[in-house]
């Protein structure tokens, strides 16, 4: 991955970590990883920049990145995406992936679900891919 693309990732990862609560400015984070020499991103050695690079990321997975609930939600709307719950723009049909995970033993809307409950949905939502996939 070029230099660029991991400056804008970079941006990115500040951007959630200020939405999330997280008051730090770029500037802060280059200062501290530089010890105190610049505030400058393009003025880091390229060692300097991965250490930055992965001290947000760090920080970004301690104040919420993606949990085992979010992983598992989205194995859960995968595998229905398979079986048919799909727009005509090839989108999974979210409206019908919550219809369909309320119907189901727990009875709650996707979001609602812990991740015991989740593992259920993935059991039922993989047993309904493979029954779709064997009528095709």
């Amino acid at each position: 991955m070029d230099k660029t693309k991991q400056i804008r990732i970079l941006y990115a990862m500040i951007g959630r970590l200020n939405k999330s609560g997280v008051c730090i400015t770029k500037d802060d984070l280059v200062f501290e990883v530089s010890g105190g020499q610049t505030t400058h991103l393009g003025k880091l050695s390229d060692g300097q920049f991965m250490e930055l690079f992965n001290h947000v990321r760090g920080i970004l997975t301690s104040f919420g990145g993606a949990d085992a609930g979010d992983r598992k939600r989205k194995r859960v709307i995968s595998h229905l995406k398979e079986a048919g719950y799909v727009l005509a723009n090839g989108r999974a049909d979210m409206a019908a992936i919550e219809a369909w995970a309320q119907k189901q033993k727990h009875g709650k809307r996707l979001n609602a679900h812990n991740l015991a409950e989740l593992s259920d949905l993935i059991y039922a939502a993989d047993k309904v891919r493979q029954h779709y996939l064997s009528k095709v």
